[in-house]
């Protein structure tokens, strides 16, 4: 019989007081190894529910890493504790902890930008805040926090954002590309349709010259459309063929002079500027004249009065500098970022689908130069690539 005194009794009532123990020790290791295995920062704050100060006098204990077998922890100032939040995430921040110490919500979580001491950059966070302790009024007065890292799982949300907004991006301007482009071929197109009935049918000679001069415009307005596609399609899929020989840059300077001089509009003057009497220079003479060509089509449209200059300088290292220069409308500062890319125009009423200045960049690109532009809106614009001299060469 079990009178309460006998040693056995005793020891079976210490074995349970010690099991709770351990499983106490045992638990709050695992709290431990959870906490420092997933990067959770704790912490407690004491609220005044009566504060005047926006909660300056709130005291913050700082429970850090769980790292030893007592628990550290460390009192801090409110300013401090919200000195690590990025000002975009102040806002967010501010917003969920009035929601709790107003009572309005129990629990909340939110994402933050925060950067501790240690540390010279930003990380995301995840914060979850949670009222511990309320007083006799029911007003929030202890409030427990704790924030674990989120920076790898929030970056491949942005980095997928990014992904989708320029996959979207490049959709709509792929759309718009189509749309551009059946405008485009439909114009010339149009007219060579209208005005070859009508040549058909007219008895008139000179009425039917004028037709017929009109046709042929087009159809090279349609020739030269179709080409860029092409020669735009070759690049990208960088199957364009460069040939590499000995060039008469003067010669080649010439030619691009002649032809552009037939397309200058009326009251503006055509200037060309030789780096030297002589240049030889190792280059693709149709790529090097479709460069100048092409940029100096594009001072063309928009210039219509001062003068459109091209021409070149000798640069060290066996390198040429070209420029075509005009005084025409100029290119605003935040269309300048995007010029170079497809389907990019100054503006919705300039001729063309924006393909030029695109396949100008491919080229100089594919030829080992760069290319660049210097332009003040209502001034001017000046379009300038610098190419290497290459030894004779084919590339494929």
């Amino acid at each position: 019989m079990d009178n309460g005194n006998n040693p056995q009794g005793h020891k079976n009532h210490s074995g349970t007081e010690e099991d709770t123990k351990e499983a106490l020790r045992r638990l709050r290791l695992l709290s431990k190894i959870a906490f420092k295995a997933n990067d959770i920062h704790a912490c407690s704050l004491k609220i005044n529910p009566d504060t005047k100060d926006n909660y300056r006098d709130t005291i913050v204990t700082m429970l850090y890493h769980w790292d030893s077998e007592e628990e550290l922890s460390t009192l801090v100032t409110w300013d401090h504790y919200i000195s690590v939040l990025d000002p975009e995430s102040l806002p967010v921040f501010w917003e969920n902890f009035y929601k709790v110490v107003r009572g309005e919500e129990q629990e909340v979580k939110f994402e933050a930008f925060v950067k501790f001491p240690e540390f010279s950059r930003y990380f995301w966070r995840d914060y979850t805040m949670s009222i511990y302790e309320r007083d006799d009024q029911g007003r929030p007065t202890v409030i427990l926090t704790c924030s674990s890292d989120i920076h790898v799982r929030k970056s491949h949300e942005l980095n997928m954002e990014e992904i989708i907004s320029n996959m979207e991006r490049a959709d709509k301007m792929k759309s718009k590309y189509l749309a551009d482009m059946s405008h485009e071929i439909r114009t010339p197109l149009n007219a060579i349709t209208g005005f070859a009935e009508l040549m058909a049918f007219t008895e008139d000679d000179e009425e039917r010259m004028g037709y017929y001069d009109i046709i042929k415009t087009n159809n090279q307005m349609l020739m030269q459309l179709i080409n860029d596609i092409l020669d735009l399609s070759k690049i990208e899929a960088d199957v364009v063929k460069i040939t590499y020989e000995p060039v008469d840059v003067n010669d080649l300077l010439d030619s691009a002079y002649a032809s552009t001089r037939l397309r200058m509009p009326p009251g503006v003057e055509l200037i060309m500027e030789k780096g030297g009497k002589e240049c030889m220079f190792g280059t693709d003479p149709v790529r090097l004249l479709q460069l100048i060509t092409n940029l100096a089509n594009n001072a063309i449209k928009h210039t219509k009065e001062g003068s459109i200059t091209i021409g070149y300088k000798i640069l060290p290292e066996d390198k040429l500098e070209f420029y075509v220069k005009d005084t025409g409308f100029g290119i605003p500062e935040e269309k300048q970022r995007q010029l170079f890319g497809r389907f990019a125009k100054v503006n919705d009423y300039a001729e063309g689908i924006g393909l030029g200045l695109a396949i100008c960049q491919g080229l100089v690109a594919k030829m080992g130069g760069t290319i660049g532009v210097k332009s003040e809106h209502g001034v001017g614009s000046e379009f300038i690539f610098t190419l290497p001299s290459h030894e004779t060469t084919l590339e494929e």
